[in-house]
C-alpha cells in the first residue's frame, strides 16, 4: 500500500444540511475531534468504499492545522442531493483554493452513488457563477465523479471542472461479493445469500413466469408496474413484492406522465389496500419498509420458479443512464431479465461487456425515447412472454444458459481490476 491520500477536513462538529453533510460531506469514515487527535468514526458515504480504503493509507489532515509544504492533499465533497453541489461549492474554504491554485490540493466532489443528473441547470450555474473564475482558480483540479453514463462529450469540451465516469455498483457489488467470500447470512430474512452457478438450476421447479423485486413504489414507473400487475391479475402466480409508501400513492400522483389513462383504476385499487404486497419482508415492521439493505437480499428459490426477472431500475424517466446494484441482481443469480429505465440502457450494459437477451426478449424498447411508448413497449412484451407456455419458456431457458453463465462470470470479473475512482486517485497521488 504504497499511495497515500492525504485528505483535509474541517468544522468537525458542524450543522447537517440537506444537500450535503459538514465536514466537507457524508463520509463513511467522519473525522472526529478527541483530546486534540483526529479519529474515525464510521458513517454513510460513497467515497470510503472497501477499492480506496483497502489500497490507500488514508490521512485525515486538519485543514486549520500547519501543512506540510512537501506534501499533495485531497479535499472530499460527498453530496446528499445533485444540488449539494452548487451549495458545497460556494462554501470551499479560500485555504483549499490556495492550495489548488499551487496543484498542492485536488477536490474531488462525490455523487457516484446516484445517477440523477440535471446537466442543462448544471451549465447554467456554472456560466453564471463559475466561467468568471476560470481566471482565478485552477478548476481543472477540480473531479466530479457521477455514475450517470450519458454522453457528456460536449459538456465536457465547454466546462472546466472534469466530469468522472463512475459504475460504482458493478465495481462494488464484485468487490462486495469478493469480501464475503461470495456467501453471507441475511439478518431479518428467510433465507441466506449464496452465489449458485448452472448445475444448481432445478427447471421442475419453474412454473412462475416472473419474479420482480419492488422495495420503494414510490418512483412513478414503479407504480406504474404495480398498476399493470393489478390490472393483469398478476400478483398471485407470480413472485412479486411492492413495498408502498402509502402516504405519497395519492389519487393526485397518478403517474400520468407516462401511464395510460386505463390503469387509473388499478392505481386507486392500489392506493387503497394499506397492505404491501411481500414475498421475503415478513419479518420487518411495518416502518421498516422499504428502508432495509437490498444489496444481497433476493431468494434463491424465487430465481428458481420464475423465468424473467424485471427489474424496476433507480431511474425510468429521464435521460440519465444509471446501472444500480438492481441490474447485478439477476445476472449474479443466472436469470434473464427485462429492464424498465431510460433509454438506452441495455446499450449501455452491453458496452460494458454484457450480453441480453435478444432476439429471445423483444429489446426494441431500450432505443425508444419516449417515456410513455417505452413503457407500453415493455408492457407489451411481458403480456407477450406471459401467454408463453412453460414449456416453450424451457426450451428457451436452455437456449439462453450460455449467455447467463457469461454474465455471471463477467460481473465477477469486475473485482479483479481497478476500480475508476481509484485509478483516478492513484494518477493523482500514485
Amino acid at each position: 500500500m504504497g499511495n497515500i491520500l492525504n485528505i483535509l477536513v474541517e468544522n468537525y462538529f458542524g450543522k447537517n444540511v440537506r444537500d450535503y453533510r459538514i465536514p466537507n460531506g457524508i463520509h463513511r469514515f467522519l473525522p472526529k475531534v478527541n483530546d486534540s487527535k483526529i479519529t474515525m468514526v464510521k458513517s454513510g458515504g460513497p467515497f470510503f468504499s472497501s477499492d480506496i480504503t483497502n489500497n490507500f493509507k488514508i490521512n485525515m489532515i486538519d485543514l486549520n492545522s500547519k501543512l506540510d509544504d512537501s506534501k499533495k492533499y485531497l479535499y472530499i465533497i460527498e453530496l446528499n442531493t445533485p444540488r449539494g453541489l452548487y451549495s458545497s461549492f460556494q462554501s470551499i474554504p479560500k485555504k483549499v483554493i490556495n492550495l489548488v491554485n499551487q496543484d498542492r490540493c485536488n477536490v474531488i466532489i462525490d455523487y457516484e452513488h446516484e445517477g440523477q443528473f440535471n446537466y442543462k441547470e448544471y451549465g447554467e450555474w456554472y456560466n453564471q457563477n463559475v466561467e468568471y473564475l476560470e481566471d482565478y482558480v485552477k478548476l481543472n483540479n477540480f473531479y466530479f465523479i457521477i455514475s450517470d453514463l450519458s454522453d457528456k462529450s460536449t459538456l465536457n469540451r465547454k466546462l472546466k471542472i472534469n466530469i468522472v465516469d463512475s459504475y460504482y455498483f458493478l465495481e462494488q457489488f464484485a468487490i462486495d461479493l469478493e469480501n464475503i467470500n461470495y456467501k453471507t447470512e441475511l439478518k431479518d430474512f428467510d433465507y441466506n445469500f449464496e452465489i449458485r452457478d448452472i448445475s444448481d438450476i432445478d427447471f421442475t421447479k419453474k412454473k412462475k413466469k416472473f419474479l420482480s423485486y419492488m422495495r420503494n413504489c414510490v418512483k412513478p414507473h414503479r407504480m406504474s408496474l404495480g398498476c399493470f400487475f393489478e390490472y393483469n391479475n398478476m400478483w398471485d402466480n407470480n413472485n412479486i413484492s411492492f413495498l408502498k409508501a402509502n402516504d405519497f400513492l395519492k389519487e393526485s400522483h397518478f403517474p400520468n406522465s407516462i401511464l395510460d389513462e386505463k390503469y387509473r383504476d388499478s392505481y386507486n385499487s392500489l392506493v387503497k389496500d394499506d397492505i404491501p404486497i411481500q414475498i421475503d419482508t415478513h419479518n420487518f415492521k411495518k416502518d421498516e419498509l422499504p428502508h432495509f439493505s437490498t444489496t444481497f437480499a433476493g431468494d434463491w428459490e424465487h430465481y428458481q420458479e420464475t423465468f424473467l426477472s424485471i427489474v424496476s431500475e433507480t431511474l425510468f424517466d429521464t435521460e440519465n443512464i444509471f446501472l444500480s446494484e438492481k441490474i447485478c441482481k439477476p445476472i449474479i443469480n443466472l436469470h434473464p431479465f427485462i429492464v424498465m429505465s431510460s433509454q438506452g440502457f441495455l446499450s449501455k450494459l452491453r458496452e460494458f461487456g454484457f450480453k441480453t437477451f435478444s432476439p429471445f426478449i423483444n429489446e426494441n424498447y431500450d432505443s425508444i425515447k419516449d417515456h410513455k411508448l417505452r413503457l407500453e413497449n415493455i408492457f407489451e412484451e411481458l403480456l407477450r412472454i406471459n401467454k408463453m407456455s412453460n414449456d416453450d419458456l424451457k426450451e428457451w431457458w436452455k437456449d439462453i444458459l450460455p449467455i447467463l453463465e457469461y454474465n455471471q462470470k463477467h460481473l465477477l470479473s469486475f473485482s479483479k481490476n481497478k476500480t475508476t475512482k481509484q485509478k483516478l486517485l492513484e494518477d493523482l497521488y500514485g
